[in-house]
């Protein structure tokens, strides 16, 4: 039985499964950070594709079926959070190049993208694509473009190209979630545009711009760009009247880089 407060939806579509698999791209060099197994169905194909499988399970119940079933040699199950979980501790166990897969419970999703997405920067070691199942209105949200620019989309921008690979049907899961679904694939760039003091520039100007986003970019920012913040947007080829969805991620680092 699912639990509620860990958002759990179990995928049981065979096909679905082999699907991800797929777009995860995982071949037989790979190693993989799977989150939140459920009962294994895609713990299980991974397995078949990868070299090793880390997974990853918080619920109790849920580990301790999986220990009773068995699973393949190539995978190792521990029971934690995988938001808690060290760099150095995934490192020992993977490697320095890995990828992350995972039918996440929605609710973890924008932590889990906080939490994965900076590791390769910060530490230079982590994974190198993230391939995930959620919600279709965040996987969207991801991908958007000028226009529609959300907190989220920048900040993944950042640090990735994404994707939406495939739309999935609610009757996949058990029980079916109330919220439409997709698979999104997150390729990590090689390096990241900005270092050090400009970085905590870019992700300040992110935080104060995204906090009232109906309101123009030269009054949310003048919180971080002072007095002349309407003349720092010109100068970054920014309109002080914009909104921050009308912001391309290209401008906010021109900005953050002026700063």
């Amino acid at each position: 039985m699912a639990i509620r407060r860990y958002g759990q939806h179990f995928l049981t579509d065979a096909n679905i499964v082999r699907r991800i698999v797929e777009a995860s791209g995982v071949g037989q060099d790979d190693a993989v950070l799977e989150i939140g197994p459920g009962r294994g169905i895609l713990t299980r194909a991974l397995a078949e594709s990868a070299s090793k499988v880390l997974t990853v399970e918080i619920d109790r119940r849920l580990h301790a079926l999986l220990v009773e079933e068995g699973l393949p040699s190539n995978v190792e199950l521990i029971r934690a959070s995988a938001l808690d979980i060290e760099p150095e501790t995934l490192s020992e166990k993977l490697g320095a190049d890995w990828k992350l897969v995972a039918n996440l419970p929605y609710e973890i999703t924008a932590r889990t993208l906080e939490r994965f997405l900076p590791m390769r920067a910060e530490t230079g070691k982590g994974p190198t694509s993230i391939t995930l199942m959620l919600q279709k209105e965040v996987g969207e949200r991801i991908v958007a473009k000028r226009g529609e620019m959300s907190r989220l989309a920048v900040f993944c921008g950042y640090y990735a190209s994404s994707r939406v690979i495939f739309d999935v049907p609610a009757g996949a899961f058990s029980p079916p979630p109330k919220v439409r679904s997709c698979v999104v694939r997150l390729d990590l760039r090689s390096g990241v545009p900005l270092t050090g003091p400009q970085e905590a520039v870019f992700f300040r100007l992110l935080s104060a711009g995204f906090s009232e986003k109906r309101r123009q970019l030269k009054n949310t920012l003048a919180s971080v760009l002072g007095p002349a913040a309407a003349d720092r947007l010109r100068e970054a080829g920014i309109a002080p009247e914009a909104r921050p969805e009308e912001t391309s991620l290209e401008q906010w680092i021109t900005l953050a880089q002026q700063v």
